[in-house]
């Protein structure tokens, strides 16, 4: 004789049942997470939703879902799918945060920002909420709140680089640069190969012309991460003039104090003639046309000493002989391909025909654009015959 009753019958089929669909759910979830890992977006959706639809209450699986939509683009049924894991465990830091990350990557910002709070709140000891709501807040013009916040990073673990790093970044852009590179400093300290805080670093220091420094890291960035290392050189990079040893002017720079005007043309040794000179300056970049031929961005001047030397070498012998010198060019002309200007300009000799100058210390600058809109290298804007490099 059975000795069980219906009911006990019934509660026996009802557990296999129960244990048949969790087994069918488990295998389920192991597709889903193979496909996850593959990068098959869509097959790990469809076997989470088969997951879902045996065991409802899975909070992995919405979890998991999140993930697959994210992947396929579809923000807003993955913040869906990570609303029903905060539904169901509401006290769960990691589905806040997982529902907060996904508002972020909506751009969503005030929803992410009270998912992160709520974050906070359940594990306070935790630097990942603060950080994520400082470059929120970074990244939505708050730059105040956004230093509150990495200071509780700091608080909470002081030798996270991170929270330093995201200091660092917050005075950057309230143009504190000065604080900005001793967190940044501290970071790199922490974590000698945290490529990012090497990178602001030099923004930082670039941005307080400490331009050495800033190739510094530069270099540093060129082993941990040479995409990091070419921005930031380009942001250090400027405009210069450069030496072409195949440049041909009709003006010649070698001769030095005393030279008779009339030695540079024949036709200077007639009193009060003139005649135009060119010099061809050669650029390290594509230079603004515009800017270039603009004779107001260019000056002709006497050098006074540094690099350039001193006009006359200090001492001029016949100060009434002395031609006058014209202090911006008659016209300049630019050539694109070869990224060089020719600058024309005229010299008169005087009245008693015996003029004479210093052809070596006539310092030619430009203080234009390049095509992007760099301004000229201050220390290589200037040329001259006697420094033979641009200074």
């Amino acid at each position: 004789m059975d000795s069980m009753s219906n009911t006990d019958k019934l509660f026996a089929a009802f557990g296999d049942i129960q244990s048949q669909r969790q087994l069918t759910a488990n295998y389920a979830m192991n597709g889903a997470l193979q496909a996850l890992q593959d990068g098959k977006y869509d097959r790990a959706a469809s076997q989470l939703k088969r997951v879902l639809a045996l065991t409802p209450d899975s909070t992995d699986a919405y979890k998991y879902l999140g993930m697959a939509y994210s992947g396929l683009g579809k923000s807003n049924d993955a913040i869906a799918a990570y609303k029903n894991a905060v539904r169901l465990e509401p006290g769960s830091s990691s589905a806040h945060k997982d529902l907060g990350n996904a508002y972020l990557e909506a751009k969503r910002y005030s929803e992410a920002e009270k998912e992160f709070q709520t974050t906070a709140r359940i594990d306070p000891t935790s630097t990942y909420a603060p950080y994520t709501l400082g470059f929120l807040y970074l990244n939505t013009g708050r730059e105040q709140e956004a230093e509150a916040q990495f200071r509780k990073v700091i608080a909470i673990d002081r030798r996270d680089a991170h929270g330093y790093y995201g200091l660092g970044m917050a005075y950057s852009k309230m143009g504190k640069y000065d604080e900005a590179i001793e967190q940044l400093q501290m970071a790199v300290k922490i974590d000698k190969d945290f490529a990012l805080a090497h990178s602001e670093l030099g923004k930082a220091y670039a941005a307080t012309t400490q331009k050495d420094m800033a190739q510094e890291e530069v270099e540093t960035l060129s082993t941990l991460d040479p995409a990091l290392a070419d921005e930031l050189g380009g942001i250090l990079f400027s405009p210069a003039f450069i030496i072409n040893i195949y440049q041909k002017n009709s003006f010649n720079t070698i001769l030095g104090p005393g030279t008779r005007v009339a030695d540079l043309d024949p036709s200077l040794a007639t009193p009060s003639a003139s005649t135009d000179f060119t010099m061809v300056l050669q650029f390290n970049a594509e230079m603004d046309g515009v800017s270039v031929q603009n004779v107001a961005n260019w000056s002709i001047s006497k050098a006074a000493g540094g690099t350039g030397g001193t006009y006359n070498n200090g001492i001029t012998l016949d100060p009434d002989a002395e031609i006058a010198i014209p202090p911006t060019p008659l016209m300049v002309t630019y050539d694109a391909t070869k990224m060089q200007a020719t600058v024309t300009f005229t010299l008169s000799q005087n009245e008693t025909g015996d003029g004479v100058f210093d052809p070596s210390h006539l310092v030619f600058k430009f203080t234009g654009t390049d095509v992007n809109g760099k301004t000229m290298d201050p220390n290589a804007n200037e040329f001259d015959g006697f420094a033979l490099v641009p200074f």
